[in-house]
């Protein structure tokens, strides 16, 4: 696996540091792989301290997986309950390190159970369990968090935003996010997005809404996002740098809500310069 230096645009060197150790934890296992960036925005700034790089669990086995949470430092507790889930399709490891502080993540990811079961009963618009999401801080007493991502299969686009509707708050923010995503819909000419709502214990909810068949840039952004008029923080000179470097990786997914702190964001996840091998 090659990668663009560094992994993480802007970052401090033990943010660095921590994302080098996930990139070689994730070579150690010889499988296919591939990499993605994302920006999480809020109130408070853009944090560009994020990405995930997604592993083929089909080519792993149970030893396999116990040693890449060992590896990662899972805490004894969140290995428990990763243990008690069905074997996923594919794994991804991650992290984000705004605020200070240093999240690990490795989501357990279901898309071919999915795909089975809307292909048994294509009629049936129920939510699927697609994603498990373990995260933990790395520190000595780390706080444990397991997000449950829904899928809602086959939905169009009007059953798509008629859903963000109820996750938004009415206002700029809200609009403005279901502008960017009929703009990715005009770019398709037969959409289909896969829809997810992310739940936590604590009261989050958000949706994830996969838009990488739109191929849609992330200049997009600025040229339709105002975020004056939406309570997200205005851009620094660093984030319209970034901005300008990354302009035409592909945007993968659109993500918003309410976090497990209460506060409005908006996530864009995108390509990240890198291959596979």
């Amino acid at each position: 696996m090659e990668f663009q230096q560094p992994i993480l645009p802007l970052a401090d060197g033990q943010s660095e540091a921590t994302a080098q150790n996930i990139l070689s934890i994730a070579r150690r296992f010889d499988v296919d792989s591939r990499i993605e960036r994302s920006l999480k925005w809020n109130e408070v700034g853009i944090n560009w301290h994020r990405f995930l790089v997604a592993l083929d669990a089909k080519l792993m086995n149970k030893t396999q997986l116990t040693e890449l949470f060992n590896l990662m430092g899972m805490p004894v507790d969140i290995q428990k309950t990763a243990k008690e889930q069905s074997f996923p399709s594919t794994l991804l490891l991650g992290l984000d390190a705004g605020k200070g502080n240093i999240i690990n993540k490795l989501y357990y990811e279901y898309w071919d159970k999915v795909v089975a079961l809307v292909k048994a009963s294509p009629e049936d618009r129920s939510p699927i369990l697609l994603n498990i999401g373990f995260k933990w801080q790395t520190t000595d007493t780390p706080a444990l968090t397991t997000t449950y991502y829904h899928c809602y299969p086959l939905l169009n686009v009007s059953d798509i935003l008629a859903r963000i509707g109820n996750i938004l708050p009415a206002g700029a923010f809200a609009s403005q996010v279901v502008n960017l995503i009929t703009i990715a819909a005009r770019r398709v000419a037969k959409p289909s997005f896969v829809y997810m709502e992310a739940t936590e214990d604590n009261g989050r909810l958000s949706f994830d809404l996969n838009v990488y068949q739109a191929e849609l840039p992330l200049s997009t952004i600025r040229a339709h996002f105002h975020p004056s008029s939406t309570g997200l923080a205005a851009l620094t000179n660093e984030d319209q740098s970034q901005f300008s470097r990354s302009q035409n990786a592909i945007i993968g997914h659109i993500s918003a809500g309410k976090d497990r702190c209460g506060e409005t964001f908006l996530t864009l996840y995108y390509e990240a310069q890198g291959t596979s091998d």
